[in-house]
């Protein structure tokens, strides 16, 4: 199983051209590089579970959740790159790349983005180009587990007095 920060990382690679150097997890400890160019980090900024469900289908539990998740990107630039990549961001999450993924991994990007911020008065006078996008996906998990009966249970339980 794999993020949803990661997959959105991947479909950005592969939409935006970028390199591994170009994009990373928020909290990873990566600085801002001071060159040229796009940088982008993606970040879980919290989870709401929509539901759960318990489905028992001969000796096997299928467990499955329902998520919400408010994913925040950050574009970064010391030129005007993430200003100028902002409908490529944005445009990439709706790509046929996207989609399959998205078919792949049981989850749903929201089509528009929840708020789209700019961020660069964080850096103060070093007028760094930071650009805040929120979208929030949809996402499906699901576990299965045997089910024991209890003619093979470990311990026994003890009948007389």
């Amino acid at each position: 199983m794999r993020l949803t920060t990661q997959l959105l990382c991947d479909i950005l690679i592969h939409d935006l051209g970028l390199t591994n150097d170009q994009i990373w997890l928020y909290n990873q400890k990566q600085d801002i590089p001071s060159g040229s160019g796009l940088f982008i980090s993606v970040g879980s900024m919290g989870v709401t579970t929509y539901g759960a469900n318990r489905k028992i289908e001969g000796t096997t539990e299928r467990l499955s959740q329902m998520f919400q998740e408010t994913i925040n990107i950050e574009i970064y630039s010391n030129d005007t790159s993430a200003l100028l990549a902002l409908p490529n961001v944005v445009g990439a999450f709706g790509s046929t790349f996207s989609l399959q993924t998205q078919e792949k991994y049981g989850f749903k990007i929201g089509s528009l983005p929840t708020t789209i911020n700019d961020s660069s008065f964080l850096e103060a006078t070093a007028i760094l180009y930071r650009l805040s996008i929120t979208i929030r996906v949809l996402r499906a998990y699901e576990t299965q587990n045997d089910i024991e009966y209890f003619s093979t249970f470990e311990e026994k339980v003890k009948t007389e007095i």
